[in-house]
C-alpha cells in the first residue's frame, strides 16, 4: 500500500477489463494496493465486509489495537495471480486476492479502544485488517482529530531488486530448523533456491515461497534500528515467518505484546560490523552471549519456565542457560548451526559449571556419570555429584548422542593411572 507498484507491472497480471479500469482510475501513476484473504465462511463478518465495499468508500486500517491509516477505494478487483506476485502466501497457503486499489492515503495514530466501543465494536483484531467501510461521524471526527503519524517504514517492493546475498545466507543457514513465530507456530525452511525460500507450515506442509528480498528488508531494518515490529505494514504479509527468522539471529530476541524483534543493546554495533550470520561466529567478541538468547528461546519453546536437563529442576528462564553439549569451540560449522541439538538447558545452581568443567557427563545410555575423582575435597561437591550420578539426562536422544559422547570421552574428569 505504501510505496505502490508500477502500473505496467500490475496490468500484466490482471484481466483485460481490470487492466483498462486501473489505467483509467490511476491515470498511469503508481498503483497502491491492499488485499484481504478469502473469508472462512460465506456469511461471516469478513465476507459481508468484502461484499459491501464500494468504490469511493473510505476505509480505516488497523494494527496492534490502533488505527494507523485511512484511504479511499479507487477500484476493486479479485486476482489471486496479482496477489501472489505482490505478497506471496500466508502461513496457511492463502493469498490476499480480494484487492483494493487505493487513493488519498493518510497516516495517523488513533488507539482503537478510544473509539470502537462508541460505535458498538470491540477492539479484538490484532493484525492489520480490513474493517467495514465506516461512515460513522463519530469515528471520522476522532480520526481527523488524531495526531498525524509518519508513514511506516516502506517495504522493498518486488521491482526494486536489492541485493539479497545476506538474506540468502541466513535462510540457508536455517534450513530444516524449526522457526517459532511470535504466536507459537512453527515454520521450517525446506529449501532455498534462486531468490526465495520454500517455507513449510502446519497448514502448508508442502511449502510456499517467500521472497528473499522481504527477509533482506527485515535484516536491513533490524540492523538500522535495533528493533523491528513484526507486523504487516513493516515486514509484509509473511511478517510472522520473517519475525521468526530475525528472532533466530545471534543476539536477537523475539518478543510479544507487541510482537517485535530486538537486538541486545550492547551487541548492536557488533552485528552492524559484520554480515549477520555470514557465519555464526562472525568477527565480533562475546560470540557465546550472542547465541545465548536465541538458543535458550529455542530450547524453551516459548515457556516461562523450563527443566534443567541434568538435575531435572523446574526453574524460571533467568535461572537456566543454554549450555553447549559439545564445547562450541570444538564444533564444526555444521555442528554450530545444529541449534536444536547442540545445546541443552542447564541450571545456574551448579549443573552448568559441573558439566562444563567435567565433574559430570552423560554416557551412551543417557545416564549422568559423576567424575571418578579421588580428591573431592568438599562435602558439598561430593554430595552434589552423588545426587546427580545415575540420573537420566532429559536432553539425551539419538540426535544429541554424538555430542554427549564427545564430552564423555574428552571432558569427563578421570583419575590418572600410573603404569610405571
Amino acid at each position: 500500500m505504501q510505496q505502490g507498484l508500477a502500473l505496467d507491472d500490475v496490468v500484466q497480471r490482471v484481466s483485460p477489463a481490470d487492466a483498462e479500469a486501473l489505467a483509467a482510475a490511476t491515470a498511469g501513476e503508481r498503483v497502491r494496493l491492499w488485499g484481504a484473504t478469502p473469508p472462512k465462511r460465506s456469511g461471516d463478518e469478513k465476507a459481508t465486509a468484502l461484499r459491501e465495499r464500494r468504490v469511493g468508500d473510505r476505509v480505516l486500517f488497523y494494527a496492534d489495537s490502533t488505527f494507523i491509516a485511512a484511504a479511499r477505494i479507487l477500484y476493486l478487483l479479485h486476482s489471486p495471480e496479482l496477489a501472489r506476485w505482490v505478497w506471496g502466501e500466508d502461513d496457511g497457503g492463502q493469498t490476499w486476492e480480494h484487492i483494493m486499489a487505493l487513493t488519498d492515503v493518510e497516516y495517523r495514530t488513533l488507539p482503537a479502544p478510544q473509539i470502537l466501543p462508541q460505535v458498538g465494536r470491540a477492539p479484538v483484531l490484532r493484525n492489520m485488517a480490513l474493517l467495514f467501510p465506516i461512515d460513522s461521524d463519530t469515528v471520522w471526527r476522532a480520526w481527523e482529530a488524531a495526531p498525524a503519524a509518519a508513514e511506516p517504514a516502506r517495504r522493498t517492493m518486488r521491482r526494486s531488486s536489492p541485493s539479497v546475498t545476506e538474506a540468502l545466507a541466513v535462510l540457508r543457514a536455517l534450513i530444516g530448523q524449526p522457526l517459532i513465530t511470535a504466536t507459537g507456530a512453527t515454520n521450517r525452511i525446506m529449501s532455498v533456491q534462486d531468490q526465495s525460500a520454500l517455507v513449510a507450515t502446519a497448514r502448508t506442509p508442502s511449502g510456499s515461497a517467500v521472497p528473499a528480498r522481504e527477509v533482506q528488508h527485515g535484516l536491513d531494518l533490524l540492523r538500522a534500528h535495533g528493533e523491528v515490529r513484526v507486523q504487516v505494514p513493516v515486514l509484509g504479509h509473511r511478517s510472522s515467518f520473517i519475525g521468526a527468522v530475525l528472532g533466530a539471529l545471534p543476539g536477537a530476541r523475539l518478543l510479544t505484546d507487541p510482537a517485535r524483534v530486538m537486538l541486545d543493546e550492547e551487541l548492536t554495533l557488533a552485528v552492524t560490523r559484520v554480515p549477520i550470520m555470514a557465519s555464526l561466529d562472525g568477527t565480533a567478541q562475546a560470540t557465546v552471549r550472542r547465541e545465548q538468547a536465541p538458543l535458550r528461546r529455542r530450547l524453551l519453546k516459548g515457556a516461562s519456565t523450563g527443566l534443567c536437563a541434568l538435575c531435572g529442576a523446574q526453574l524460571p528462564t533467568d535461572l537456566l542457560i543454554a549450555a553447549h553439549i559439545k564445547p562450541r569451540s570444538e564444533c564444526s560449522d555444521a555442528e554450530k548451526a545444529d541449534l536444536d541439538n547442540i545445546a541443552m538447558l542447564a541450571c545456574l545452581f551448579g549443573c552448568d559449571a559441573l558439566y562444563e568443567n567435567g565433574y559430570i557427563s552423560v554416557d551412551a545410555t543417557g545416564r549422568i556419570v559423576a567424575a571418578d575423582v579421588v580428591d573431592v575435597t568438599t562435602a558439598h561437591l561430593r554430595d552434589r555429584l552423588e545426587r546427580l550420578g545415575g540420573q537420566m539426562c532429559s536432553a539425551h536422544r539419538p540426535a544429541t548422542a554424538t555430542y554427549f559422547l564427545w564430552h564423555w570421552e574428552r571432558r569427563l574428569l578421570r583419575t590418572e593411572v600410573n603404569n610405571t
